[in-house]
């Protein structure tokens, strides 16, 4: 099934909501420390929920900069891009680093 959901919350929205999940597990985790291994947890959580909030920023359309006619980087990582009208049509993504990306018309 191919189909976009529409949702009433934004990808920022989504990434504040998992950095308040992320307290409330640390909080948790730190309250029970099972078996004394309470701050080596939170850094495992500290990892995993990074990670996350990288991947969901990525989602999150940057504007390419574009160096000459059907040249282009990405903002994130500096790849530069030839790839002509590729950034011209819908959702494009930086071939290096998965950077959702647009070009103002």
């Amino acid at each position: 099934m191919e189909r976009n959901l529409k949702m009433p919350w934004s990808m920022e929205n989504t990434i504040e909501n998992m950095d308040c999940i992320r307290d409330l597990l640390i909080k948790r985790v730190r309250q029970t420390n099972v078996d004394g291994k309470g701050e080596e947890d939170v850094k495992e959580i500290n990892f995993d929920f990074k990670r996350v909030k990288e991947s969901l920023q990525k989602q999150i359309p940057m504007k390419v900069k574009e160096i000459h006619v059907d040249e282009y980087f990405c903002p994130a990582c500096g790849e530069q891009n030839n790839c002509g009208d590729i950034y011209l049509i819908g959702d494009s993504y930086c071939p290096k680093c998965g950077q959702a990306l647009y070009q103002e018309n």
